[in-house]
């Protein structure tokens, strides 16, 4: 077995392996605390160097915008009034052209109404006209025979 001896202490085996460890540990631990130090350093460093970038060409961008937005608000509040204008001119012919429709379509019924009317009327006098003609067409025609065979009964004719 394998004796190590410091400081007038003696250490021995499983000893000596636990010795090594808690060395270790603390090497380790030393380098991991000095690499954060120097990460903190150079990340000082950077941040005392940081320069703002300049944002003024953003700011007039934005201004420029805001205008435009402005602008194109302003000409979209324009157009919407014309458009309700439009629409309420639009609305009122509409109105019109329905009632012109609408009289037109009276004016129709009445005019029609009227036609038939005289076509009865037409219809109904052609009619009577008819009967009357074909009652003085009998008429003539019975008195024709009558005077025919008036005639013919005549001795002196024969």
């Amino acid at each position: 077995m394998a004796e190590f001896e410091f400081a007038g202490m003696t250490f021995r085996g499983g000893k000596i392996v636990v010795i090594l460890t808690a060395l270790s540990t603390l090497g380790g631990g030393a380098w991991g605390a000095f690499e954060f130090y120097n990460d903190y350093r150079n990340m000082k460093e950077q941040i005392e160097s940081y320069v703002a970038p300049d944002m003024s060409h953003i700011d007039q961008e934005l201004a420029v915008q805001n205008e435009t937005m402005l602008s194109l608000q302003e000409t979209v509040g324009q157009l919407s009034a014309k458009l309700d204008l439009i629409e309420d001119r639009l609305t009122e012919d509409m109105d019109k052209v329905e009632q012109l429709a609408r009289r037109v379509d009276d004016q129709t019924n009445v005019t029609q109404r009227e036609l038939r009317d005289d076509v009865y009327s037409i219809e109904q006098k052609v009619n009577e006209r008819m009967r009357t003609l074909d009652q003085d067409l009998r008429t003539t025609r019975k008195e024709l025979e009558e005077k025919m065979q008036i005639i013919l009964d005549n001795p002196l004719n024969n």
